[in-house]
């Protein structure tokens, strides 16, 4: 199962990316972006699996 990695960012602020957590279903991650602000930045990167 494939697993996404979740950063925000706030458009005006230091440009630090603070990680969300971990997913795998795409419907919580759905819900983890809409109960951010909207100028937050959310970058979705999928896990590197070793």
């Amino acid at each position: 199962m494939k697993k996404y990695i979740l950063y925000a960012t706030s458009e005006n602020g230091d440009g630090h990316a603070q990680n969300i957590g971990t997913f795998s279903d795409l419907s919580d991650i759905k819900i983890i972006i809409s109960m951010f602000a909207r100028d937050v930045v959310i970058t979705i990167e999928e896990e590197n699996e070793e």
